[in-house]
């Protein structure tokens, strides 16, 4: 499974990067420590990766469990939200990332990223 998510962001993350020129307003991304179609925090490592791939490209990002900066304690419309929308079905796993500012507009959202895989021991013995 952690390889699929591995896929679906990479492919998602080459459009993010393409847009960064309209959400350079803002300072700050937050990424959550559990996204809502998850039932564990960092579950297949995807706040972290989520994280270490914006970061590598060039953003100021943080985890919402993290102590954030006085700056954006003062004010929190300095960051947008990082949400992983889950759009899978029964055949494809697929994810779209959005980016949200603090009055939840989404700004920014990702072409659909995507993988037929589902057999979890075909997964691991591609690795």
């Amino acid at each position: 499974m952690k390889t699929i998510y591995t896929l679906i962001f990479i492919l998602t993350f080459s459009s993010v990067y393409s847009q960064q020129k309209k959400i350079n307003n803002y300072k700050y991304l937050i990424v959550p420590e559990r996204f809502s179609f998850l039932k564990k925090t960092d579950q297949y490592q995807t706040s972290s990766l989520t994280k270490f791939l914006f970061k590598k490209n060039g953003f100021n990002v943080m985890l919402d469990s993290e102590e954030l900066p006085l700056e954006l304690k003062n004010d929190p419309c300095k960051a947008l939200k990082v949400i992983i929308q889950d759009k899978s079905s029964m055949f494809k796993t697929a994810v779209l990332i959005e980016l949200r500012d603090c009055f939840n507009k989404v700004l920014y959202t990702s072409k659909e990223g995507g993988s037929r895989i589902k057999d979890y021991k075909k997964v691991i013995k591609k690795q």
